[in-house]
């Protein structure tokens, strides 16, 4: 068998269970192989996304692509009740795929990390405790998901990262459903 066809979907998630009910929300149910997904419970504000020492290693070991698109989307919070989840998490993401072997990240950035013509000012990282952002962008979600892209693009000589901007996300083109969080 080839290599595509043994290939499994590792999803984190918060909570067990819920993807199903997402799919079928969104009328989306038949279009995924569930055979090839697997939830993993875990969180991106958390050390090692939550996961025990062993199990965080041996994620390393097993995944080839990272996909990283986990973030709080919440344009009211501040910087700082986001950072931990949607930055720290993000510099987690890296770590896992510099980890035993290199893995390609893709990460789901937004517009809103560029909502600003101060995204060029100087921005100074000083992980994990602290992160200062110059220049607000309007939203704590957008200072994070610009923090996030410059974590990104400072691993780009050691990791093999792409950094995908998407804008707002609308209906699906096959089932006519929308995501109403």
């Amino acid at each position: 068998s080839s290599p595509l066809s043994r290939a499994q979907v590792i999803c984190l998630v918060r909570t067990t269970g819920k993807l199903h009910d997402v799919a079928r929300k969104m009328h989306l149910e038949n279009e995924i192989n569930w055979e090839k997904v697997v939830e993993l419970q875990g969180d991106l504000a958390l050390p090692h996304l939550g996961l025990p020492d062993a199990q965080f290693s041996d994620l390393s070991m097993k995944v080839n692509l990272i996909i990283h698109n986990g973030a709080i989307v919440n344009s009211l919070l501040p910087y700082a009740a986001l950072r931990e989840s949607n930055v720290l998490g993000t510099s987690t993401i890296l770590k896992l795929a510099s980890l035993n072997r290199k893995k390609r990240v893709v990460f789901i950035s937004s517009l809103s990390a560029l909502h600003s013509s101060e995204y060029h000012q100087a921005i100074t990282f000083s992980l994990p405790s602290s992160s200062k952002i110059v220049g607000p962008l309007g939203s704590g979600y957008g200072e994070s998901k610009r923090a996030s892209d410059c974590l990104v693009s400072s691993t780009h000589p050691f990791i093999d990262v792409v950094i995908i901007r998407l804008g707002t996300v609308g209906f699906s083109s096959k089932t006519g459903a929308f995501n109403p969080k």
